[in-house]
Formats: structure tokens, sequence, C-alpha cells
């Protein structure tokens, strides 16, 4: 499991299939079988959304063992999706969800996490929101992770006024990180005109807590708040912004 975690940590694919072959073979001996981790691992190394999902069927399929059962368990869904998100192939990462009830689990964060961030990937704010909407009416309660990536997808797909009401929404259930303001600096950069790129960031920095605006967590915000208002002449509102 070692060698697999190396492996599985570079994306060496080809390699830690080989391992888990080896392991299904008994060619390391009987006291070492393939287990779910090992499966997992490998999961994480493909660069293929098919791969990823014939090696979560191969997985469902044990169940017809009467040894040797290695199901799926929602760690493994998560990291299957994971590849999706890596891929940017948002209809296999849906078709891995769908698979996650059809195997009898209820979504985790992670899970709900992994599909909002594929869709972001892809820039599709739409099912982003519709997979938080789902996450929120099952009882799991989202994360920073999971905000982040609605966040991204609706800047990616142009939806500022979304992503203040969505940045609303993260800052009344969670704390916000670096890398929340880290996607929201780049999607102002993106607003060529600049009283937009003006107005988008006075939305996020007038919901921004004491906390948000430490050099360390808010900071890139904060900068390129300041270079917007002095571009417009706004030299007070900009020196305001750098004073807090």
């Amino acid at each position: 499991l070692v060698v697999l975690a190396a492996l599985s940590a570079n994306l060496d694919y080809e390699v830690a299939n080989e391992v888990l072959e080896k392991l299904k073979r008994r060619d390391y001996g009987d006291d070492a079988p393939p287990n779910e981790q090992a499966y997992n691992l490998v999961i994480s190394s493909c660069s293929s959304p098919v791969r990823a999902r014939e090696l979560v069927r191969e997985m469902r399929l044990t169940r017809r063992h009467r040894v040797g059962v290695i199901p799926p368990s929602l760690r493994t869904y998560s990291r299957a999706i994971a590849v999706c998100r890596r891929a940017a192939d948002l209809t296999m990462a849906l078709t891995l969800f769908d698979g996650v009830k059809d195997d009898g689990f209820e979504p985790d964060v992670y899970v709900y996490s992994a599909v909002i961030w594929t869709a972001a990937e892809v820039g599709d704010g739409v099912v982003a929101s519709a997979i938080l909407t789902v996450m929120k009416d099952s009882g799991v309660a989202p994360n920073v992770v999971s905000y982040n990536g609605l966040l991204s997808a609706y800047t990616a797909s142009g939806r500022f006024e979304d992503a203040v009401t969505a940045f609303a929404e993260l800052q009344d259930q969670v704390t916000a990180t670096r890398t929340s303001f880290k996607i929201l600096s780049r999607a102002a950069k993106t607003l060529a005109d600049p009283s937009e790129r003006c107005l988008f960031l006075d939305e996020i920095y007038s919901r921004m807590k004491v906390c948000d605006k430490h050099v360390a967590v808010g900071g890139q915000l904060i900068e390129v708040l300041i270079f917007a208002k002095a571009a417009r002449g706004l030299f007070e509102e900009a020196h305001a912004a750098f004073e807090a």
C-alpha cells in the first residue's frame, strides 16, 4: 500500500495497475490480497474517468464472490469523481454520482463537493447550483470546499451576481478561506469594465469579516480592489481599503 500510495501521488496509473493485478493474482502471497484501499489508490492514479468507472464496477462485481468481496465505498466514489474533475468530464461525474445511490449509499459532503468542483471545471454553474441544492435538501451541510466550488462555477460561467449571493451564504454558514478569495480575485480580473469590476469587488468586500481582511486570507482580493479603485481615480476609497 505504501508503494501504491506513492504511485497514486505521482498519478502513475500504469505501474499502480500492475501492482493491483499482482495483488489479485496473489503474487505477493496470500497475506497480501487486494482491498478497498488498494483499489482507491489505483483509482486516484487514473487520468481516465472511463477507467476509474471500470474499477468501481469491478469492485461492485466482487459481491458475486464468496470470498474477496471488495465493494466500493463513498471514498471510492469521491476519488473516482475527482478523476472526472481532473479530466473535466462532468457527464461521467454525474454517472458516478447516480451510482452512489444505486449502491445503497447517501452521498456525503466529499462526494457532493467532488461533483460541484467537476461542474466548476467546465464552467457549469447550473449543475453546481443544483447539486448544492440537492445536498442541502438531503441534510448534508456544505463545507467551504463545496461553496468554493460553487463560486468557481458561477464566476467561470459569468454569473457574478449569483457568485455574490453564494459568497454571502458561505459567510453565513462557514468560514471563507484564502482559496475563496483567490477564486473571487481571479474572477474580478476577468471583468473588462472597470465600473463592473469595482462593483463586484465592493459587493464582496462589504461581506468580508474582520478575519477575512488579514493579508494571508483575503489580501489578494483587497489588493485587486485597491488597484481597481485607483485605476478609476477613486484614491480615497483605495486608501481606505488599504488602511482596513
